[in-house]
């Protein structure tokens, strides 16, 4: 606008209209050419910074999605602890009376020694309960599809994998998919059977995720080609304290372990069962929740 203004000014203060028409054809057809390059460049530039904005939140979910599954699964257990604690402190209390009332005072003050021992674990237990729920970052996400808590849990275990030098495939097969704001326990069960696979496949191998609906139930299969579960290990794996899992030191793996995965489905009204034949075949858990328990709004 500005050279045609100049141009304009130009044929009016030297008199020369008649180069008027052609001079302003050939600036208005130079500023469109130079507009579709600045806005071509511009263009680039805003679509750069949108696309290492949306990697950076990306990040951050995934960040907060392992934080707050990791969290789940120990808040989840230190609850059941505290609930155990607190079983186990009412009948240390009713022993202590009476022991007292059969008139043995020394084994009675033991007792009620011991008795207020547990008491101050369980204290402990709620202030270390009370800052894990601290670190819970609920306004990140209030419900996410259960496509992408599968993908979620692929994605993470895919890099689990590669880190500990196996080579895994792992595929997804969704054949349902809803809003559900149950993702948190969802994704603490998945990562922990997915995580599961990947160290029982030695070196190379393939694992499968699916997810359907039949009838009112919806159904999430995790399955692997790792070594399988032996015979005597399979009525063992859902029981507290059970695991396969040692270090070269000979100390247990500290994870949640299956019994808490069962009691987190559990939890949420559903079920878990294992499906194995014999070592070195296919592993399968299959879990099943109510779809109404899952699904948003349902």
């Amino acid at each position: 606008m500005s050279n045609e203004l100049e141009l304009l000014a130009r044929s009016f203060i030297f008199h020369s209209p008649y180069l008027f028409s052609q001079q302003f054809v050939f600036i208005t057809v130079t500023a469109v050419v130079r507009s579709y390059f600045v806005v071509g460049i511009y263009s680039s530039v805003t679509i750069n910074q949108m696309r290492v904005l949306h990697i950076e939140q990306q990040k951050r979910i995934e960040q907060m999605l392992n934080t707050n599954s990791g969290l789940y699964g120990e808040v989840f257990y230190l609850r059941k602890s505290m609930e155990t604690i607190e079983q186990i402190t009412a009948k240390s209390h009713n022993l202590y009376e009476k022991v007292n009332g059969t008139g043995l005072k020394s084994y009675a003050r033991t007792i009620l020694g011991i008795t207020q021992q547990i008491h101050e674990v369980k204290k402990d237990s709620q202030r270390i309960l009370a800052g894990l729920l601290k670190l819970f970052d609920r306004d990140f996400a209030a419900e996410m599809r259960l496509a992408e808590v599968v993908e979620f849990a692929i994605k993470s275990n895919l890099g689990y994998s590669t880190m500990i030098g196996k080579k895994i495939q792992i595929t997804s097969d969704i054949q349902t998919d809803y809003y559900s704001d149950q993702f948190i326990p969802l994704l603490t069960v998945l990562n922990n059977l997915v995580s599961n696979a990947v160290e029982a496949i030695e070196d190379h191998g393939l694992i499968r995720v699916g997810a359907y609906e039949q009838g009112f139930e919806t159904i999430l299969t995790v399955s692997d080609t790792g070594v399988g579960i032996s015979e005597q290990d399979k009525e063992m794996i859902f029981a507290p304290g059970f695991t396969t899992k040692f270090n070269q030191e000979g100390f247990a793996a500290t994870g949640i372990g299956l019994s808490h995965v069962r009691d987190i489905v559990h939890s949420l009204g559903g079920d878990i069962l294992l499906r194995s034949d014999e070592p070195g075949s296919q592993t399968s858990f299959v879990i099943t929740f109510l779809t109404n328990t899952l699904k948003k709004g349902a």
